[in-house]
């Protein structure tokens, strides 16, 4: 196994921890305070070190890095905002429905091509991420709300995402693209920084802020750009729905939660669609 694809299982597993540290500290904090301690830890960490490379605060400037952090905080607000209407099961299903998106717009837009593979696992992946997804005693129809619509669009936000950030680690730095994204991701945040800095003094926010800021923003993404230099678009996506049954996992362990004979074959079904992602990087 190449060291990208292990920089992209690595992103999965410390990204899927934060829905267990999210899950628990909604019970503390409101939502924007702790979406813009996140950011504001990452993206001032990510401004120091590119202070300390020779030119890289020039990565900031780039149209690339600023598309990139802009969108990266207009999906997290659109996701926000769903999330305030939509149940969290219906939620994590529209929202990694970006992997569609990114196996129609790959060939468009990166010439990359789905391969017979790719589309076989892109087929098993959606209906492994609607079975993990759903909860128990909901209806199986999905309705589309305003604020299902929004995740729609989340999920439309983060296909572009992946898309463009493959593009950019093609031509630029991938440690510099990934600090620069987290800097900028932070900009759009700023307008709520006053209100959130209070929270600091609050017993356990910087911990948990801290946590999502280093191990669930900045580490992960600097994997995965670095995976992507290697591993094409379509593959890279399929091995983040690891993250749902990851999350699962840990909510299995540390919150007492269970998981329902569909979410596990939807789990499965997840897990197939990976390893079927690491046969096809053998194919010709």
């Amino acid at each position: 196994m190449t060291r990208a694809w292990l920089a992209l299982l690595s992103s999965a597993l410390l990204w899927s921890t934060s829905f267990a540290v999210i899950r628990g500290a909604l019970n503390h904090w409101p939502s924007v305070p702790l979406l813009t301690g996140r950011f504001l830890i990452a993206g001032l960490i990510a401004l120091a070190l590119l202070a300390r490379r020779s030119r890289g605060l020039q990565i900031l400037r780039h149209p690339a890095v600023v598309f990139l952090g802009v969108i990266n905080a207009l999906g997290f607000y659109a996701q926000f905002r769903g999330q305030e209407t939509v149940s969290a099961a219906t939620a994590a299903f529209l929202i990694n429905t970006y992997v569609v998106y990114v196996g129609l717009l790959a060939y468009p837009l990166l010439r990359e091509p789905l391969t017979p593979l790719q589309g076989l696992s892109v087929a098993l992946a959606i209906p492994g991420v609607y079975l993990l997804s759903r909860e128990p005693g909901v209806p199986w129809g999905l309705h589309l709300s305003s604020g299902a619509l929004w995740i729609l669009g989340a999920s439309w936000v983060w296909a572009l995402y992946i898309l463009y950030s493959r593009r950019a680690v093609k031509r630029l730095d991938a440690t510099e693209v990934a600090l620069g994204v987290m800097v900028w991701t932070l900009v759009p945040l700023l307008a709520f920084v006053p209100s959130t800095l209070p929270y600091f003094g609050r017993p356990g926010f910087l911990l948990v802020a801290g946590y999502l800021g280093i191990f669930c923003s900045l580490v992960p993404y600097f994997l995965y750009v670095y995976g992507l230099q290697r591993v094409p678009a379509v593959p890279a996506s399929v091995v983040l729905l690891l993250e749902m049954v990851l999350g699962a996992l840990w909510g299995i362990l540390f919150l007492q939660e269970h998981l329902q004979r569909a979410q596990w074959l939807g789990a499965l079904l997840i897990l197939a669609a990976v390893g079927l992602q690491f046969l096809s990087a053998g194919e010709p």
